[in-house]
């Protein structure tokens, strides 16, 4: 089971409705950002708002990357701190 909680500060009821649920994510369309073989960013606007939205298609192909890489949420972790850093507004960690 996958737990799904919403931010406070999402206040938007169109946004809250369309970010309640797993598969109401899956299910938002927008424009394609960027795109690797692993991930997909699509632009989403609601209600005059821009979120992006990233997806990830498959675990990768690289075995050894999975035991001794550096693991794929500390990479969108770290990220996040770094965007956060240059004043880019970013998910709450």
């Amino acid at each position: 089971m996958t737990a799904w909680t919403l931010t406070p500060e999402l206040t938007d009821a169109e946004a809250r409705r369309r970010f309640a649920s797993l598969d109401s994510v899956f299910a938002l369309e927008g424009p394609l950002v960027a795109k690797d073989p692993l991930s997909r960013v699509l632009r989403v606007e609601i209600a005059g708002k821009r979120y992006y939205v990233k997806r990830y298609t498959g675990a990768g192909k690289n075995v050894m990357r999975r035991w001794f890489g550096r693991p794929r949420v500390r990479a969108e972790w770290e990220n996040l701190l770094a965007f956060r850093s240059w004043g880019i507004p970013t998910a709450t960690i």
